[in-house]
């Protein structure tokens, strides 16, 4: 059941709603204008509050949906953060698309609070406090999210711990380019 869920959660993050639902509304690809990914943020900033909740809620949604397939099918709490990796690698590099999504960072959220609540609320906390004291929205995200593994290690066990690093890492890696923007140049 494990692969049948790690294979179906691809296939569900694959369903990038930014794509569709601009296809469909806008008769336009989302990944060509503003930032060029398919993401929430991508299409609140190109395509209005509307289309950007939609996304951010559909998105969000696979994630919790594949969180819940592999509890109800696998029932091991790291089987959960291993499917939610799934779906933000299908959200990432979604095979009928030529491998170009979006960032994963909605899927991550609404795979998060199914997985651990208790997690999610902690690393809301740190993304706040980060955002008071730095006014960086996604520098915030993104380091709070940094945090999850070790909260997940002491409320769930180094197993749990272990797999929590795999989405996390995903959605870091596919915001690489927010990280060292500020970092001087290195001369030879």
């Amino acid at each position: 059941m494990l692969l049948i869920t790690l294979v179906g959660s691809y296939a569900l993050g694959c369903f990038v709603s930014a794509y569709y639902l601009v296809r469909a509304v806008a008769g336009a690809d989302v990944r060509g204008v503003g930032s060029g990914t398919a993401g929430a943020r991508n299409t609140l900033r190109t395509h209005g509050r509307a289309l950007g909740l939609a996304v951010l809620l559909l998105d969000a949604a696979k994630g919790a949906l594949a969180v819940a397939l592999a509890h109800r099918l696998v029932g091991m709490q790291w089987a959960e953060y291993l499917a939610l990796a799934c779906v933000i690698a299908g959200h990432v590099w979604p095979a009928q698309l030529q491998f170009r999504g979006g960032k994963g960072a909605a899927s991550v959220v609404g795979g998060l609070v199914l997985a651990d609540w208790r997690v999610s609320l902690l690393t809301l906390a740190i993304a706040l406090v980060l955002l008071v004291t730095t006014r960086r929205v996604t520098r915030s995200g993104l380091t709070a999210l940094a945090f999850v593994p070790p909260l997940v290690l002491i409320g769930s066990g180094v197993s749990v711990a272990v797999a929590s690093i795999l989405p996390i890492g995903l959605v870091l890696l596919a915001h690489r380019p927010h990280f060292g923007t500020s970092l001087p140049e290195v001369s030879p």
